[in-house]
């Protein structure tokens, strides 16, 4: 099982952001931490509670230029990459090229897996009939989009944090799914109408342990049925906890 970290490349190297991006920005307590901390002091501290990787968030903007400045930084901290993740700007939609884009990216930073989000994919490519996640309530189809995956050759990112905010069984749906599935992001959640249907991203991405998510028991699953994918932390928060986070999925796992 490789574990990695979440973490867009715009807390790397400085990156213009989308109107959408610069809020997120704002809002964001990692970037917070990327802007006010040493990267050498962060990617030290997460080496030693075990992560190696990271998954790279490509903002709309970021250029070969820009990938070329991500790749030197990581490699002089000995960090691969295990995955890269559209920009969150264009989650909606997506178009052909801006996917062969990240491609492109993903071969030159040896990452084997590309995360896009679902309903951006639309009815040019799966012949999507609904996505996940309808636009008025958030409310997660998950056994409608799993379905949908079994007839493509395409694979799930498991986000247990939005299947948890819309009320769904996290550990049902890995069951289910755990021949597709070959990346989990990890964070915990407080559901909340807030989050099911104003702001999706309030009360989620939590530290392991704050929030309502069955994570002991899905963490005790996923070794049990010996899940050999990737493990993404997506936690918004200080190093302190995303170490601490870190830290309970390695003594549970390892």
């Amino acid at each position: 099982m490789k574990l990695a970290i979440s973490i867009p490349i715009s807390d790397l190297i400085p990156i213009p952001g989308t109107f959408y991006e610069n809020i997120i920005r704002v809002f964001d307590k990692k970037a917070k931490l990327f802007r006010s901390s040493p990267k050498e002091t962060i990617f030290q501290s997460l080496k030693k509670v075990g992560i190696d990787s990271v998954e790279l968030l490509i903002c709309l903007k970021a250029s070969d230029r820009h990938i070329a400045q991500a790749k030197e930084l990581l490699t002089t901290f000995d960090i691969s990459v295990a995955s890269i993740h559209q920009s969150l700007s264009n989650k909606s939609s997506i178009t052909l090229e801006e996917i062969e884009r990240l491609c492109r990216i993903a071969r030159s930073l040896s990452a084997s897996v590309v995360v896009l989000h679902s309903e951006a994919l639309g009815k040019s490519l799966f012949d999507l009939a609904k996505t996940p996640f309808t636009r008025d309530s958030f409310i997660y189809k998950a056994t409608k989009f799993s379905s949908i995956v079994r007839r493509t050759e395409s694979f799930i990112t498991f986000d247990i944090t939005h299947m948890g905010q819309a009320g769904d069984d996290i550990l049902r749906f890995f069951e289910a799914n755990k021949d597709k599935i070959i990346n989990i992001h990890i964070s915990d959640c407080l559901k909340s109408w807030i989050n099911q249907y104003v702001i999706s991203q309030a009360y989620t991405h939590l530290p392991l342990g704050h929030g309502q998510l069955p994570i002991d028991s899905f963490l005790k699953l996923i070794k049990k049925e010996k899940y050999s994918g990737q493990l993404t932390l997506e936690v918004n928060s200080n190093l302190e906890q995303i170490c601490r986070s870190v830290t309970k999925i390695r003594n549970l796992l390892f």
